[in-house]
């Protein structure tokens, strides 16, 4: 059949007994279209469950919400939204669910998590209670609980809230911030200036170099005068 109407008010397209209000069935697939024309206003407003996608911004909506955070003033053109009391003001803007979580800014993501926003261009937020405020920026906030929001304070920084420790090629970081670890031959730690020459190298088999460009049979290599108790040595 093509259509089928059932009874208890559901509509079925390609099968005999639709399970829910619309059940579709076949092998063409879904496609809704329209015209883009943001002057257009979503006239669907306030809270409920819903999904929805609107041509005139070419907008996508999934989740809940509690009050008018899917209303048209909050919904940025081209953007999307999933979760619980999310929003995607801006413009090109992305949140990938969880719940009270902003996008305000154009191209700006929220990860998902809880209490996120991203408010910057091109900003990144995601974890928990994080505010990635200014451009470029990318905010990560684990799962401790805080008053203070983990937030971003100057353009195009990489932040991220780890109590536990963050590891680089390894998962153990008791007792550490930072943990880096390399098991093949080369260098852990590369710090360099800004004529491309190395300051603080630390190699994967235990030895350090101080503005030494190579390393010798030294587990401590120095290139240039070194000051103790002094700064003009």
């Amino acid at each position: 059949p093509i259509f089928t109407f059932s009874d208890d008010q559901r509509l079925g397209v390609g099968l005999d007994s639709p399970l829910v209000t619309l059940h579709v069935s076949g092998n063409s697939g879904i496609l809704v279209e329209g015209t883009f024309d943001s002057s257009k206003e979503l006239v669907v407003t306030g809270n409920g469950s819903r999904m929805m996608f609107f041509p005139g911004k070419a907008v996508l909506r999934a989740g809940r919400v509690s009050g008018t955070q899917w209303n048209n003033d909050k919904l940025g053109d081209y953007s999307v939204a999933f979760g619980k009391n999310t929003i995607a003001s801006g413009n090109y803007s992305f949140v990938g669910g969880g719940a009270d979580n902003e996008a305000s800014g154009e191209y700006a993501v929220v990860l998902g998590g809880l209490n996120n926003k991203a408010k910057g261009a091109f900003s990144v937020a995601g974890g928990r209670n994080t505010v990635a405020a200014h451009d470029g920026v990318f905010v990560w906030g684990d799962a401790t609980p805080s008053t203070n929001p983990f937030t971003s304070q100057r353009p195009n920084q990489f932040l991220v809230r780890a109590f536990g420790g963050m590891g680089i090629n390894t998962a153990d970081t008791a007792g550490s911030t930072l943990v880096i670890q390399r098991e093949a031959d080369g260098n852990i730690l590369d710090l360099r200036n800004n004529e491309d020459k190395r300051m603080f190298v630390v190699h994967s088999s235990g030895k350090v170099g101080i503005g030494a460009q190579a390393f010798g049979s030294a587990a401590l290599s120095v290139s240039g005068n070194v000051g103790i108790g002094t700064n003009s040595p």
